[in-house]
C-alpha cells in the first residue's frame, strides 16, 4: 500500500486509487466463500505482520483483535499502534 506522497497524479495512478483498489482486492479474498481468512490470525503474530506487511506501525508484544472480531483497517499505512497494546472490537 504505502505512504501517500505529494503530488498531481492521474486518477488511475494515484495513490489512493490504488489504496482503494487494493483495498477492495483485500475485501474480496477476505470474504472468499463467506470465510473471513483474517479470522484465523486474529490474536496472533500473524495478524500483526499482515498489518505491518500493509504499512500499518505496529508496536511490539501487540494483540491485534484477539477475540475474532471482524479486523477493519482499511488504511493500515495510516495508523501507528504502540507497544504493548491490545486491540480489539475497533474499526482503525
Amino acid at each position: 500500500m504505502g505512504q501517500r506522497q505529494p503530488g498531481r497524479y492521474n486518477y488511475d495512478t494515484s495513490s489512493y486509487a490504488q489504496n482503494w483498489e487494493m483495498y477492495q482486492l483485500v475485501c474480496k479474498i477476505r470474504k472468499l466463500n463467506r470465510l473471513n481468512l483474517l479470522q484465523f490470525m486474529a490474536g496472533t503474530p500473524l495478524m500483526n505482520w499482515y498489518f505491518r506487511r500493509n504499512g500499518g506501525k505496529i508496536g511490539q508484544n501487540c494483540c491485534l483483535y484477539p477475540s475474532g472480531a471482524d479486523p477493519f483497517m482499511p488504511e493500515p499505512d495510516l495508523v501507528s499502534i504502540g507497544d504493548n497494546c491490545v486491540i480489539d472490537c475497533a474499526s482503525l
